[in-house]
C-alpha cells in the first residue's frame, strides 16, 4: 500500500513489475507481494535479479480463514524448519505444487484435496498452532483441504463451492473464522 501510494504521488512512474521487484527485495520473496499487486492466484519466483510472476486463470474459489487467538511470528516459525528434507519429499512437494496449480485452474476440488499435503513447512510448524490437528481433521472430514497460511498461525481452507465452508465453519466452536475471497484486481489507487 505504501509503495502504491508513493508511486501514485510521483505520477505512477514505476510499473507494477517495478514495484514487485522492490517489494520482493524488502520482503525477501514474492509469495505475498505478487498477489497483493496483481490480484488472483500468482505463482512467482526470483531469477537472476528478476522476479517472474504468472497469474493463474482460475474459476471462483471460496475461502475460510481460521484465526487462532495467538499470533505466530515469522521468525519463530522459521526456527523450526529443518535445513534440508529428504529427496523423496522434495519430489512429492514439486508434484503437489504442479497438481495444485492445475486443480486451481480447472476448479477440481478432488484434485486440490489430494495434492494439499505439504512437506516443506507444515509438519514442523503445525506444533506451533494449538489444536492444528483437530482443525485439519475437521476440514478433511468435510472433504476440504486445510493449510497453514504463510508462517501461521492463520489457517486456510478452499472450496469451489461455498456450502462446504459454511458447514466447516459451524463445526469450529473455539476459533475465530472469516469467509474470504480472492481479489482478482490486486492493488489499486482510487482517487476521490
Amino acid at each position: 500500500a505504501g509503495m502504491m501510494a508513493a508511486n501514485a504521488w510521483y505520477d505512477s512512474c514505476l510499473s507494477k513489475e517495478d514495484l514487485l521487484l522492490l517489494a520482493t527485495e524488502m520482503e525477501g520473496h514474492p509469495d505475498n507481494v505478487a498477489p497483493a499487486l496483481f490480484g488472483g492466484v500468482c505463482v512467482s519466483s526470483k531469477f537472476q535479479g528478476r522476479v517472474i510472476t504468472k497469474k493463474l486463470k482460475t474459476p471462483r474459489w471460496y475461502g475460510l480463514a481460521l484465526i487462532p487467538d495467538h499470533e505466530l511470528s515469522t521468525k519463530e516459525a522459521r526456527k523450526v524448519l529443518p535445513k534440508s528434507i529428504p529427496f523423496s519429499e522434495a519430489k512429492e512437494q514439486v508434484a503437489n505444487a504442479l497438481l495444485m496449480a492445475e486443480a486451481l485452474e480447472i476448479g477440481d476440488q478432488t484434485l486440490l484435496n489430494l495434492c494439499s499435503n505439504d512437506h516443506l513447512h507444515e509438519p514442523y510448524r503445525c506444533a506451533l498452532i494449538q489444536d492444528f490437528a483437530v482443525y485439519q481433521k475437521k476440514a478433511h472430514d468435510a472433504l476440504l483441504p486445510l493449510w497453514i497460511s504463510g508462517s501461521g498461525s492463520t489457517m486456510l481452507s478452499l472450496s469451489i463451492q461455498e456450502e462446504p465452508l459454511h458447514g466447516l465453519a459451524k463445526s469450529m466452536d473455539s476459533i475465530e473464522y472469516r469467509f474470504v475471497n480472492v481479489d482478482e484486481r490486486g492493488a489499486e489507487v482510487v482517487y476521490e
